[in-house]
């Protein structure tokens, strides 16, 4: 938590705009607010688990981000507020978590 060389961020999202996406990449399941729920205790466990803290605990991170603004806009603020240029990650791609280190499904 307190080391120069990171910049921690939390990027998060109203409930339904995770609902919704989850629907767009998994389609048919049956409870999408269900699996919200679930991934965001998975997500809170990880934390606890390595870390030792809350994971809604806002003094651990250098920014929060609701990714509502749009992931582009979302990414940009994040690259500006660490102070690097977007030129450093052009040939980088993204590969999305659900934060728990578990691989999010991609669209095909």
């Amino acid at each position: 938590q307190h080391r120069e060389d990171v910049f921690h961020v939390s990027i998060y999202a109203p409930f339904r705009q995770k609902v919704q996406l989850l629907r767009e990449r998994l389609p048919g399941q049956d409870d999408y607010a269900k699996l919200v729920e679930e991934t965001d205790k998975r997500r809170a466990a990880y934390i606890q688990r390595y870390f030792g803290e809350d994971w809604i605990n806002r003094h651990l991170y250098n920014l929060m981000i609701c990714s509502s603004i749009g992931y582009e806009e979302t990414a940009s603020v994040i690259v500006r507020a660490a102070g690097l240029e977007p030129k450093d990650f052009a040939d980088k791609p993204a590969s999305p978590t659900t934060g728990d280190g578990e691989r999010l499904p991609q669209k095909t």
